[in-house]
C-alpha cells in the first residue's frame, strides 16, 4: 500500500484512492477538509481554504510550488494567527502566499492561500 496516509487516503493497487478510515468517520473527515476536491489530493485543506482556492483560481500545483519555493529560499515565517495559534506563512517565488496552521485544531492544514 502506497499513498499519503497523513491525508487519510491510500492508493490501491488499481491506482484509485480510497479512505483509510472507517465509513463512520468519512463524513467527519470530509468536513475537516482532509478529503475533498480530487484536484487538491495530498494537500490538507480546511473548508475555508478549499473555498478561497476556488474563488481565487489557485491550483493545488500552485500551492505546492509556492510552499516548495518558499522553503528553498527561506521565505517561511511563523507568526501568531487570527485565533492566537502559530501559523507558517510561505511566500512563494511564484507569487502565491500560503498560510498553514501549526497548532490547534487545524494543525498541519492549509487555512488559506492568495496571490501576493
Amino acid at each position: 500500500m502506497a499513498g499519503n496516509v497523513a491525508a487519510g487516503v491510500v492508493e490501491s493497487e488499481t491506482g484509485s484512492n480510497r479512505p483509510l478510515i472507517q465509513d463512520s468517520l468519512i463524513e467527519a473527515t470530509m468536513e475537516s477538509g482532509i478529503v475533498g476536491d480530487p484536484e487538491h489530493a495530498g494537500l490538507r485543506l480546511t473548508k475555508h481554504a478549499e473555498r478561497r482556492l476556488a474563488e481565487r483560481n489557485i491550483s493545488a500545483e500552485q500551492v505546492r510550488e509556492g510552499m516548495k519555493t518558499a522553503k528553498e529560499s527561506r521565505q517561511v515565517t511563523t507568526v501568531l494567527g487570527k485565533y492566537g495559534t502559530p501559523v507558517n506563512i510561505y511566500n512563494g517565488s511564484n507569487g502565491i502566499t500560503v498560510i498553514e496552521e501549526t497548532a490547534g485544531r487545524n494543525v498541519g492544514r492549509i487555512i488559506t492561500a492568495y496571490y501576493e
